[in-house]
């Protein structure tokens, strides 16, 4: 797991989406790790994911949907709620 300077090096390279739920995505490309930050201020860690899927996720028409639909699976990405 990776330590706070770490997820906080990741957050300061954040994309800010146009979505009601989803406030910043950000993605390490090395260790195919995503962080999405909600507006309510949580932040989730997903591990194992594509660069394709980040890059669809910020470009999603409804980015909430595509969150919903695409990443928050059973069984797809290990997730954990680091905030």
């Amino acid at each position: 797991m990776a330590n706070l300077v770490d997820y906080w090096k990741l957050i300061k390279k954040a994309v800010s989406v146009n979505s009601t739920a989803v406030d910043e995505v950000t993605y390490d490309e090395n260790k195919k790790i995503m962080l999405v930050k909600f507006h309510n201020g949580r932040i989730y860690r997903y591990e194992g994911v594509p660069r394709a899927e980040y890059e669809a996720l910020i470009n999603a028409h409804s980015v909430g949907t595509y969150m919903n639909q695409e990443i928050v699976k059973p069984d797809k990405y290990t997730w954990t709620e680091i905030v």
